[in-house]
């Protein structure tokens, strides 16, 4: 049986067990789990995903999306939420509170329509999951 712990950001889980990551992630979008919303999710062999709704719901239904592009697209080392504003520009600001996913020892913002990445600051960042 493969396992699949997955985290909502407010330090609840839920850990699914099933035969492979396709069904585990199927089970999670089932009914009886609504009312949880997962912002990621560890498998058994500790690699952590951003759950981005898109590209899980991709997952799931098509065959035609492959395991190694699921990583490409949702791995991640960690999850951070930024705890003040942050200048990308001179004109452009993050708010705080805004979801970024660690890769290569960078951050990188989450649900932007642009790619925009920042430093790690402890000061103006908290690790979430």
């Amino acid at each position: 049986m493969f396992k699949v712990l997955f985290y909502n950001g407010d330090d609840a889980t839920s850990l699914i067990t099933g035969d492979n990551l396709r069904h585990c992630l199927q089970v999670q979008k089932d009914m009886k789990f609504k009312d949880f919303s997962p912002i990621a999710f560890r498998t058994q062999s500790g690699m952590l995903f951003y759950y981005d709704d898109n590209i899980i719901n991709t997952f799931i239904s098509s065959e035609e999306m492959s395991l190694p592009e699921l990583v490409e697209n949702c791995q991640c080392k960690a999850l951070y939420r930024n705890t003040v504003d942050v200048a990308i520009s001179e004109h452009f600001t993050i708010d705080e509170n805004s979801l970024w996913k660690e890769i290569n020892n960078k951050l990188v913002l989450i649900d932007s329509n642009g790619c925009f990445e920042s430093e790690i600051d402890l000061n103006a960042f908290k690790k979430v999951i």
